[in-house]
């Protein structure tokens, strides 16, 4: 996942569907949702022929602030040691 000029992995416990969708299939999420649920959600995919909504989540969303600090202190840290290693 990228969440601003960061990119991370995410770790599962287990998947149990793969759903491939055009982009035409993903909606902004509904307005009922507030608070952190709006946040969180960033858009749906209303699969209508099996009475299914599948909510799609923000990775950005998913971090805390503190582990996006963690990100920034990792990438000032490997910014740091490339440019120590360049220098001839």
């Amino acid at each position: 996942m990228t969440s601003g000029a960061h990119r991370a992995g995410l770790i599962v416990d287990s998947v149990t569907e793969v759903l491939r969708c055009g982009a035409d299939a993903i909606r902004p999420a509904p307005e009922l949702m507030t608070g952190e649920a709006l946040a969180l959600v960033g858009s749906v995919i209303n699969l209508e022929a099996s009475g299914r909504m599948l909510l799609l989540l923000d990775p950005a969303e998913l971090l805390s602030r503190a582990e996006r600090g963690l990100l920034d202190s990792f990438s000032k840290t490997a910014a740091g040691k490339d440019t120590r290693q360049s220098r001839p």
